[in-house]
């Protein structure tokens, strides 16, 4: 089993504050329960540097690199740092700030869910290329709120720093790239962030405006008039974007028997005028963005498409679907849970139609289509 191993840099705290800081996390982790906070606990070693340790398990990366990969969207990851921090926040009888939220603080789990870590600046973080540290300001401040340069607050983690610390991580995942990434200099990056907002990216299509005017609030410049953490997660509900738990049960039971099965999150681009309407689904016509394919894009009902029993409907297709190989079977491209907030299935377009369409114009020979469709029934 490989762990992963959280020791005090030796030349930043003294023995008994390395023990303090650690006791401390070692309190919070046995505590925590959430699906978006915190890799599991798995105990405690003195084995290295004569000082306390914490052993977890091990992550293979964190939302920085995993984003990197431009096909993953973004979005649902924000959307989990949201309620991990919500949960946090609401605490009782004692809320928990992070502190120092960026995408090297949130690791990603192997089905891509993102597990927010390093809470509230237990232990200073190591800084990374092209990020500056402050050492009297704990933080990292490309992502700090402007009020915590001045001393606000005892420089302690706060609700509405999380809140700016959020926005900008969000900006973080969805450019790819540090906030202020062109300014090395902790004091250019300070200046920067108290003359206003971070511009908004050009080349960003999976930020909306709406998503955009979610994170221009987080950044207000006087504290007390940010959004808490609850209040941006009720907007990313607002936009249909907040997976139900059934909904992101779904998504893990499809991961565990389709590993390979493709998530189109974020890539397609669907025309929402409906051209089929089922029993319990309408199919509409889209179009994968980066190959510029026409896709057809399977979602349950308006009315439908939070019922338990709709949805289960909806992955024993995608069970079948995904095993079924052949020349005569249209081919599965993937899922999305990118519309109505449920699970679509994706396809390939087929621009002549349904076989009874076909065979309305009397030129076209309705054998071969019935030896094909013979032949697919066998291997089913």
């Amino acid at each position: 089993m490989i762990v992963a191993i959280k020791t005090p840099r030796s030349k930043l705290l003294e023995g008994r504050e390395k023990i303090v800081h650690g006791l401390q996390e070692i309190r919070l982790r046995v505590q925590l329960r959430h699906q978006n906070v915190l890799p599991k606990f798995l105990g405690i070693t003195t084995k290295f540097i004569e000082s306390l340790s914490i052993v977890t398990w091990w992550m293979e990366g964190n939302s920085h690199d995993y984003v990197q990969d431009e096909s993953i969207d973004p979005c649902p990851l924000i959307i989990g740092i949201a309620q991990g921090l919500q949960y946090l926040h609401n605490l009782t009888p004692d809320a928990v700030f992070h502190g120092n939220l960026r995408g090297l603080n949130v690791l990603i789990l192997d089905n891509g869910e993102p597990l927010l870590t390093n809470l509230g600046l237990l232990w200073p973080v190591d800084s990374s290329p092209g990020v500056s540290s402050i050492r009297d300001i704990r933080g990292t401040v490309n992502w700090m709120a402007p009020e915590m340069f001045d001393g606000g607050h005892g420089c302690r983690p706060t609700a509405e720093g999380d809140i700016w610390a959020f926005a900008m991580t969000a900006l973080e995942l969805f450019t790819r790239e540090n906030p202020f990434h062109d300014h090395t200099d902790p004091t250019a990056i300070k200046s920067s962030i108290k003359k206003g907002l971070p511009g908004r990216p050009n080349a960003c299509n999976r930020m909306t405006d709406p998503w955009w005017n979610i994170l221009v609030q987080c950044w207000e410049v006087a504290s007390s008039s940010r959004p808490t953490i609850s209040q941006v997660v009720k907007s990313f509900a607002a936009l249909g974007a907040v997976q139900s738990p059934t909904l992101k049960e779904s998504i893990k039971r499809i991961s565990r028997k389709c590993p390979n099965i493709k998530r189109l999150d974020g890539q397609i681009d669907k025309d929402h005028s409906i051209l089929i309407r089922g029993g319990f689904a309408t199919v509409c016509r889209g179009t994968l963005c980066h190959k510029q394919t026409k896709v057809a894009v399977k979602t349950a009902r308006g009315d439908l498409s939070m019922d338990e029993k709709i949805i289960n409907r909806i992955l024993e297709e995608v069970y079948v679907w995904y095993k079924l190989r052949h020349a005569n079977i249209l081919p599965l491209l993937g899922i999305t849970t990118q519309f109505d907030s449920t699970l679509s299935i994706v396809s390939r377009w087929m621009e002549r139609g349904t076989a009874r369409d076909y065979v309305r114009d009397s030129i076209n020979d309705p054998r071969p289509l019935v030896r094909g469709c013979a032949t697919c029934m066998t291997q089913i």
